[in-house]
């Protein structure tokens, strides 16, 4: 297991570029030389891509180890590119910031109301139980939260009924944390599996504790 602190483009907001599974991780195009050392941290190969004509794929993407889901403005090149390496699915609808109301691992999926329509498709697709739940009252999930097969980073101020429903869906443990020295919306500075964890550079020493905790790697 291994942990990093990055920032892409001069940015710690890493999480917005892109997420990790226990098979991949999806990332916006980088700067030269620093997909081989995401390759090493996390131990899985990247697919580099951009989505809907950017590198934010943590903003627009979500998926566990079966696949990922995209929005429907993706174009059909970055679909191919990703279809390449995993199975996809491209959800329809108004809503295409998937990775900010998609919490998901490999036991489990959390969505935001937003998203109820799409349940059974969802779980079709991502083989998993799906619940609908805010996190912190906020129908953000997967902005909030972040959960490997270890464990869930989670907004400080997550609710109890919204843990419950998050630890018995995702089944692993959900605790609160920050990252970048502040920041709530945990999964903007984290990209994360069971192998490796990368968090941005301007999260504190006693973030990067507890978040290392949280998801096993401590």
């Amino acid at each position: 297991m291994s942990i990093q602190t990055f920032n892409f483009y001069g940015d710690s907001s890493i999480g917005l570029y892109g997420f990790a599974t226990e098979k991949f991780v999806l990332l916006g195009h980088l700067e030269h030389g620093i997909a081989d050392n995401i390759n090493h941290t996390l131990g899985v190969k990247p697919i580099i891509t951009t989505v809907a004509g950017t590198n934010l794929a943590g903003v627009f993407c979500a998926g566990n180890s079966n696949g990922v889901v995209l929005p429907e403005i993706a174009y059909p090149h970055e679909i191919s590119q990703i279809e390449k390496h995993a199975k996809v699915l491209v959800l329809e609808g108004k809503y295409t910031a998937l990775g900010n109301i998609v919490l998901v691992n490999d036991n489990g999926c959390v969505i935001s109301e937003k998203l109820k329509g799409h349940k059974e498709e969802l779980e079709d697709f991502f083989k998993v139980p799906v619940e609908v739940s805010k996190v912190a009252g906020l129908d953000l999930p997967g902005a909030l939260g972040i959960a490997n097969s270890n464990g869930c980073v989670v907004h400080k101020g997550i609710k109890d009924k919204e843990k419950e429903v998050l630890e018995s869906t995702l089944k692993v443990k959900a605790e609160p944390a920050d990252v970048n020295f502040g920041s709530s919306f945990v999964k903007s500075g984290i990209i994360a599996n069971s192998k490796g964890l990368l968090v941005g550079k301007q999260t504190s020493g006693p973030e990067l504790e507890k978040i290392a905790e949280i998801l096993g790697f401590s």
